[in-house]
């Protein structure tokens, strides 16, 4: 071990003795993380003394443990050589490496092959400070990439990319230094477009569109129909975005322009999701700025918006049509089939038969209000859709071992409207349930899951009892004019008025046999 003790060395000596007298006083060079501070000081004050080229004593004194040191054959300790200080004025990053390769001066070292890779490399990481929003990126981009330039196979330009991820910043650079607001992707997706296909409404990105281009004077194309014939407009209506298309109608967008299919933005409405807010909206907008309403346009399948929101059992849909001028002239009501695709398929099997056969006659009640002539062929496709899903199955008149104690009181606490509860509904007669309630009640009863509350083994009942009411109210005034026909107006009308009294199933009986209806089902006195 080295002690603290003065270490004899001169200045003047040669370096392989200084090196020799060094190597004699340090036993081994594993122990020098063993001197103490004061010996390292001690000869750190006498190695400063010495020439430049006993430096490397220097730093091996101060480290613990001679991994990096290096050794002569003598097992003395060797100079390292210097290392080379960079210049810190040559840091070839990224965009100074680039800069470089897309200067004029320097492109005679490169072949189009190098140009081509790097400048696909470029593009690339033009469209991921885009996507990142980094503003000052982006602008140092633009000054060797065109703002309209083609950046992945869609075809988006980078300001398609801006408002696919909403980078509001990025969209002010772009417009600002020459993107074009009109230019079309691949599938002639216009910018209006990507906004308008976004998971939200956004308004406000769309308002910033318009706003920097009417800035700029830049007129924005916004009846632009993409690969499908659709508008912006379009497709903010197939989102029910009622914000951005009140923004699109107020900016020029044409309400009556229709895409392949021939639907107008009337039809979108027509077979959307929450289209009772958004009929209501379009034609409140379309009335304070003026336009005209094709109400009665045609599909390239010859269907009207009306005749659409009648496949689709959409109720408020149909009274605002008719109330503006829709003509109910030419429906053919749906087939049984149809219904099944458009019914919510969550619901449980209670729920589901009630919601279907209220929506069903609820819109048939609303059209024979506004004039449409509800006549036997309608009647029939009715009544196969009752029987296909089993509503007339049995009638659970005849056996009320459901309706008990426990039932009842359940019943009491389940609200149809306020002054009315369910128990109560049950017990009305047919004439005083038929003033009462109308058939969207019974929708809105049945879309609220309240038969949850009931016991499973009423649920079935009490729906089936539910649906054999609205079926009744409903074929009541069809049952006497098919069986005077079924036998041949020779029966006095205190027979007929019998018929109209007995249970749903013989009203169907009497519905089916004299019109040789294909559905199978048993007659019964």
């Amino acid at each position: 071990m080295f002690s603290s003790g003065r270490l004899q060395l001169r200045a003047h000596a040669q370096p392989q003795k200084r090196i020799a007298a060094f190597s004699a006083i340090l036993p081994s060079t594993r122990s020098l993380g063993c001197f103490t501070n004061l010996a390292k000081e001690h000869l750190s004050d006498r190695v400063r003394r010495c020439r430049r080229t006993d430096k490397h004593i220097h730093a091996n004194i101060h480290t613990r443990r001679n991994d990096r040191t290096e050794f002569n054959n003598m097992n003395h300790l060797k100079p390292r050589p210097p290392k080379k200080k960079k210049n810190k004025n040559r840091k070839r990053t990224k965009r100074n490496r680039l800069s470089y390769i897309f200067n004029k001066d320097n492109s005679k070292n490169y072949n189009s092959n190098h140009i081509l890779v790097h400048q696909t490399d470029l593009l690339s990481n033009f469209v991921e400070v885009c996507k990142n929003g980094d503003v000052s990126s982006v602008a140092y981009f633009l000054r060797s990439v065109n703002p309209n330039s083609i950046v992945d196979d869609m075809g988006y330009s980078p300001l398609h990319v801006s408002l696919e991820y909403g980078q509001k910043e990025v969209l002010k650079v772009l417009l600002r230094n020459g993107a074009n607001p009109n230019l079309l992707s691949a599938k002639n997706s216009h910018p209006l477009h990507v906004i308008c296909k976004r998971d939200k409404d956004e308004k406000d990105l769309a308002k910033l569109f318009f706003d920097i281009n009417d800035e700029l004077e830049n007129p924005v194309h916004v009846n632009t129909k993409d690969n499908m014939g659709n508008t912006p407009l379009h497709r903010a209506l197939q989102w029910a975005y009622t914000k951005l298309a009140r923004l699109l109608l107020k900016k020029g967008a044409d309400p009556n322009l229709a895409n392949e299919d021939g639907k107008t933005p009337l039809h979108i409405i027509s077979t959307g999701y929450r289209s009772e807010k958004l009929v209501k909206l379009f034609f409140n907008i379309n009335k304070d700025l003026g336009h005209t309403l094709q109400i009665d346009a045609k599909d390239k399948w010859g269907q009207t918006p009306l005749q659409l929101a009648v496949k689709n059992r959409l109720p408020d849909v149909i009274e605002v049509l008719l109330d503006n001028g829709a003509s109910p002239s030419g429906i053919v009501f749906p087939l049984a089939n149809y219904f099944e695709k458009s019914l919510v398929p969550d619901l449980e099997k209670c729920h589901w038969k009630l919601c279907l056969v209220s929506d069903v006659l609820a819109v048939l009640e609303l059209l024979e209000d506004k004039g449409y002539d509800v006549d036997r062929n309608c009647a029939l496709k009715v009544m196969e859709l009752f029987i296909k899903y089993e509503l007339v199955e049995k009638s659970v008149d005849d056996n009320n071992s459901w309706y008990n104690e426990s039932f009842a009181k359940l019943a009491k606490k389940i609200m149809i409207k306020p002054n009315l509860s369910l128990n109560q509904l049950l017990q009305l007669q047919p004439k005083e349930e038929e003033k009462l309630l109308k058939y969207s009640d019974y929708f809105d009863f049945g879309c609220s899951r309240k038969l949850n509350y009931l016991l499973r083994s009423h649920r079935d009942d009490c729906s089936l009892r539910l649906c054999e009411q609205l079926s009744r109210r409903f074929f009541r005034p069809w049952t006497q004019a098919f069986f005077m026909e079924m036998m041949h107006n020779q029966l006095p009308q205190e027979c007929c008025e019998l018929v109209r009294n007995r249970y749903i199933q013989s009203i169907f009986s009497v519905i089916l046999i004299p019109l040789n209806s294909r559905c199978k089902f048993e007659y019964i006195a």
